[in-house]
Parts: C-alpha cells; structure tokens; sequence
C-alpha cells in the first residue's frame, strides 16, 4: 500500500491535510476492503486524530471543497499560459480541456479550443480559459456564503473540543479562506476580460477592490507560511510565495 501526497503545480496542500488518508490507507493496509462508507470513517477519523466529539470535523472541508470556484490549478494555468516571452505557452493551452469533468466542458469553448488554424496569443488563450470556466466563476457569490458558514462551523468545533483540535482547525480555516479569496479572483479576472458583466462599480471603486484583494492574499500567504513553518522547513513555500505574488502584482497593475 503506497499512500502519496502529489504536489502538482506547486504544492499547495498543508502537509496536516495528508492524515485523514494516511489514515484510510492504514486501515486499507491492516483489513482490506472494510472500510465502511466514506462519512462514517471520516467522523470516526475525526473523533479519533482530531478529538471532535460530534464527528463532523471532516464533513466540513467535504463542503467546502465543493465550493471551490475558482481552483489554485486554474489559477497556475492561467499563470502559465505566458510563456515568459509575450507569447503564449501551446503546451499549458493543451491542458485547459482537463480542468473541468467531461460532462462539464462547454460545447463552444471546446471547438474553440480545438482550433487549430492559429495559435491565440496570450490575451486571448486567458480569455478562452476564463470562458472555459465561465460556469463554475459565476457561482461565487452562493460559494463564498458556504465557504464563510463553514469557517463558522469549525470555529464552533475548535470551542467545543479545546487545544487538541486548534493546530488542524487552523490549517482548514486558512485552505478555507485561501479558496474564499481565490474565488474572488476568477470573478475578477472573468470581469476584467469581459467573460461576466462587468461589476457595477465605478472606476475608483474598481482600483480600491482589487487593491484590497491583493492585499488581502498577501494576508493570507503570511498566515499560510506561519502555518507551514510549524510542520516543515521551506522547500517549496518559496515557489507558492512567489506565485502569489505574480497574481498581486498583476491585479495591482491591471487596476491602476
């Protein structure tokens, strides 16, 4: 039994979020196919290695995974389509029909996508990302609610069970804001580019929410690295690091 914690497009996952699957791939180990249903070995996972009394620990970041908006792939991709030259990266266009579940591809967006007449250039393989994405960016308004009722929720457990759940509750608290943030830039990104009707904001207004949303994921990379200190050296926080700051750098220019 080999349990692995992949790190593709940098590795973003907080090592704490391997354990509930360390666990399951023990348990696979020990007594081969009797694990019971996935709820019911991820409250007693939770009762077990996080001391949650009401078992529903795990349930929470279950939620709140399927909230995710805008995910850190698509995020790297969006990133990477700049082949570092102006230019665009064919490559890392090619993957763009992978981000999304067959039954969830637009028709549209996959000819586009498809054709291969011209190679777009790098404004327009971003807008063809954001299009491809269209769906799922829209959703972030329902999608930061969830994202800010589960935060509640674990604050709750934290209360109930004491210090022993603090150190994990800190980690899901800090995934869950950074994906609440991440959701934010994909609607801000799909607005700048015209892929959803532009917020009706005034220009001034504009500057100021996008200045603070830069300076709120600078927030988060600090508490994010905090974080990470506690359980491993750097390795690749530098490279997370560096990514966010790309994406703070671009929202400030784009806004000015």
């Amino acid at each position: 039994m080999l349990v692995t914690d992949w790190g593709d497009l940098d590795h973003v996952n907080d090592q704490h979020m391997a354990i509930p699957g360390m666990i399951i791939g023990m348990q696979e180990t020990w007594n081969p196919e009797h694990i019971p249903d996935e709820t019911e070995m991820l409250h007693r996972i939770s009762r077990l290695e996080y001391h949650d009394a009401s078992g529903e620990l795990l349930d929470i970041p279950t939620h709140a995974s399927h909230s995710a908006c805008f995910q850190w792939n698509q995020l790297i991709t969006w990133l990477e389509l700049d082949d570092g030259q102006g230019g665009v990266s064919t490559e890392i266009l090619q993957t763009i029909p992978g981000l999304l579940p067959e039954n969830e591809r637009p028709d549209d967006a996959i000819r586009t996508l498809q054709d291969e007449s011209q190679i777009p250039s790098l404004a327009e393989s971003r807008l063809m990302l954001l299009r491809y994405l269209k769906h799922h960016i829209t959703l972030d308004e329902t999608s930061g609610h969830l994202l800010r009722v589960c935060a509640r929720q674990i604050a709750t457990i934290v209360a109930a069970t004491g210090l022993q759940a603090t150190a994990n509750a800190a980690v899901l608290r800090i995934a869950i804001e950074g994906q609440r943030l991440l959701n934010q830039v994909g609607l801000r990104l799909a607005s700048d580019a015209g892929v959803v009707d532009s917020l009706q904001l005034s220009a001034a207004s504009q500057h100021d929410d996008t200045a603070r949303l830069a300076e709120a994921l600078e927030i988060w990379m600090e508490a994010y690295a905090a974080q990470w200190s506690t359980v491993s050296r750097d390795s690749e926080l530098r490279r997370l690091q560096d990514t966010v700051r790309e994406l703070t750098d671009y929202l400030r220019f784009q806004s000015i």
